[in-house]
């Protein structure tokens, strides 16, 4: 006979006899309480149909043997696995509860939904980055290759080629949605932003890049790239451009195209108290000042800096100039209308530049480097951003 329990079958050895006829009578042996032989059957005297004899356990031989099945078998399914905050057992495993936070024990750090060991030696990052070429980056960009520079084909002699990302002013992150790049002849484009036609129109890829390959660079010498909303969204952002000289043969990489959304600049406009006026609607020029001798700080190409004072045509603009109230150096969200330099996102807004002039900054420059001041102009409509990284020997 068969007992199943806790996926292992138990079985009782079939002892009765298969004789013709039964004995005149089976002598019972009673043994010691606590013998360690065997129990033998009891014939109670009577045969079944089959000529097999009926047979009977002694009661509490069976009862035994059915609580120590039942021991066994709980003792077995009982779990050694403890899970940690925010998971619950499957199976064998740890998975992530729906909902919940995971926080990675010392040595570990979240990737995905795992807690991956750090290694002696490597950075340990905070949760929502895994490093990645010595950085920390977000784990959607190291699992997708976002932060890595688009393929930027070089041109040939006669051609030119501009590559990089687009970034918003906001927080400098990367914009990754339906926005559209337009490369321009710079100075077709402040002579007049609404009928200026561009030299080529790419949609950026969704990380936020683009490239512009082998186009012939304008005689100016000089082009602008436009980050606005594609002719398919919402209107979101205000037509920004940045720009850059370029000669036949070159190719420029790691481009920053930032772009300016409607709500960050309704943000600018009320904490400046233009009263109603938008910065973005009569033109604004932004200048970003960067240390090149300091560790980079997000997409820069070094550290923002304080204390620097907008110029315009190699003077300061204090009736035109404003500055941010912001604590960390990549945000650009509140203007400090009592500040007269930059804080610590190294940033200045110029109003009234609507013509060509030469525009920088003075004043806080790294030892032994300068401000270079580039010619810009931010006509009405248009929000010209300004990447000044000091020039040092």
């Amino acid at each position: 006979m068969r007992a199943a329990g806790c996926g292992t079958i138990f079985e009782m050895a079939d002892i009765s006899r298969r004789d013709a006829a039964p004995p005149a009578r089976q002598r019972i042996i009673r043994r010691p309480f606590g013998s360690t032989r065997a129990r033998q059957p009891v014939f109670r005297g009577t045969w079944g149909a089959t000529g097999r004899p009926m047979m009977a356990y002694k009661h509490v031989s069976f009862f035994w043997f059915a609580v120590v099945g039942v021991l066994a078998c709980n003792g077995g399914a009982a779990s050694t696995i403890t899970c940690g905050s925010g998971t619950i057992l499957v199976g064998n495993e740890c998975e992530v509860a729906d909902g919940s936070t995971v926080t990675c024990a010392p040595g570990t750090v979240l990737v995905g939904t795992l807690c991956e060991p750090v290694e002696a030696g490597v950075l340990a990052c905070d949760a929502g980055t895994v490093e990645q070429d010595g950085s920390c980056v977000p784990v959607e960009d190291a699992e997708t290759g976002c932060s890595q520079p688009i393929a930027c084909t070089a041109p040939d002699a006669n051609h030119a080629s501009a590559c990089g990302r687009v970034v918003d002013l906001a927080d400098s992150s990367s914009v990754t949605g339906a926005v559209v790049a337009r490369l321009y002849d710079v100075i077709a484009l402040v002579g007049n932003p609404t009928s200026a036609v561009p030299i080529a129109t790419v949609t950026p890829d969704p990380c936020g890049r683009f490239a512009f390959l082998s186009f012939t660079p304008p005689g100016s010498g000089f082009v602008a790239i436009v980050i606005d909303d594609a002719s398919t969204a919402n209107d979101d952002r205000a037509p920004t451009t940045i720009a850059r000289q370029i000669t036949n043969g070159a190719t420029i990489v790691n481009i920053n195209a930032w772009s300016l959304q409607w709500s960050t600049d309704a943000a600018w406009s009320t904490s400046a108290g233009l009263g109603g006026e938008s910065f973005a609607t009569a033109g604004v020029w932004v200048g970003l000042f960067i240390d090149p001798k300091a560790s980079a700080i997000g997409p820069l190409a070094g550290a923002p800096t304080a204390g620097v004072t907008a110029t315009r045509g190699g003077a300061p603009a204090s009736s035109d100039d404003f500055y941010f109230s912001d604590a960390t150096p990549l945000a650009r969200t509140t203007v400090d209308v009592a500040a007269t330099a930059t804080g610590v996102n190294g940033t200045a807004l110029l109003r009234n530049s609507s013509s060509l002039t030469q525009s920088g900054g003075q004043g806080a420059e790294p030892a032994t480097c300068v401000w270079s001041s580039a010619l810009a102009a931010a006509p009405a409509g248009l929000v010209f951003v300004q990447e000044d990284v000091a020039t040092c020997p």
